[in-house]
């Protein structure tokens, strides 16, 4: 059953461009309030591991609390 949630193509493209965007203006956020502002702002639900791996992905690691970078 679809609630609505489920992401198309695009959407997603947008939501992750927006992701990156949001982690380097507001580096200090839990993954929990980023998946809240991601369904929030653009209806797409993601749980923290799925944000975990595609941050990682991007060289962006979380530790107890907010984003670091680390090197590749």
């Amino acid at each position: 059953m679809n609630d609505g949630t489920q992401a198309k193509p695009a959407r997603i493209f947008v939501g992750l461009n927006w992701l990156l965007e949001l982690r380097r203006w507001e580096n200090d956020l839990t993954l929990d309030a980023i998946a809240e502002r991601l369904l929030r702002r653009h209806g797409l639900e993601a749980d923290k591991s799925m944000l975990s791996r595609f941050f990682a992905g991007e060289g962006i690691s979380f530790k107890n609390r907010g984003a670091t970078c680390v090197a590749k």
